[in-house]
């Protein structure tokens, strides 16, 4: 399990995103779908995403560039995810 902390590059942008996972919860991707595991649930749960665009939902992926498909997130911290991916 991979700890990542993307970043906007550019300061001058405001981006709104969601929430998607609170410090303690691992987050999976598979299959374009996001799943959760919080801290105390031992089972993960897949994210029901009715918000975003038919263009968009089911359709999640990670960079190829990355080998990790499950993120633990960090304490203090919180995993973000914007609508338009």
């Amino acid at each position: 399990m991979a700890i990542i902390k993307p970043h906007a590059a550019n300061g001058k942008e405001y981006y709104i995103k969601r929430v998607i996972g609170l410090p303690g919860d691992t987050v999976k991707f598979e299959d374009g779908e996001i799943y959760i595991k919080t801290r105390t649930s031992q089972d993960f749960i897949k994210l029901n995403e009715d918000y975003l665009s038919p263009e968009n939902k089911g359709k999640t992926y990670l960079p190829l560039d990355i080998n990790e498909t499950e993120f633990l997130v960090p304490e203090n911290e919180y995993f973000l995810m914007g609508d338009n991916r």
